[in-house]
């Protein structure tokens, strides 16, 4: 699972948007996941002020992955990151996921 803490008003988060998450490759790897987005545009919106304020969101974008042994992944960040690391960082929790079934 994804998380992302997101506004409309964030320039690093438009950034994402308009290149990280336009990649095919992410496109296509994002698929094994189950992807929420948190929408902090509007300063009134306090059900996902509460949500960010429960994940201990301090800046955004903030994205929290959870693998499937539905524990937090090492790999959430909050910034700006290309498609190469979104990619990366995808992989490493998919995988950290399979080898503990091993």
């Amino acid at each position: 699972m994804i998380i992302l803490f997101t506004a409309d008003w964030c320039p690093p988060c438009n950034k994402m948007k308009a290149e990280t998450f336009k990649d095919k490759e992410v496109i296509k790897l994002s698929k094994q996941f189950i992807f929420f987005k948190v929408d902090l545009t509007s300063e009134g919106n306090k059900e996902a002020i509460n949500v960010a304020e429960s994940y201990k969101v301090s800046g955004i974008p903030t994205l929290i992955f959870y693998g499937k042994d539905g524990k937090k992944s090492k790999e959430s960040f909050s910034g700006y990151i290309d498609a190469k690391e979104f990619i990366s960082r995808m992989n490493k929790v998919l995988n950290t996921d399979s080898n503990k079934k091993k």
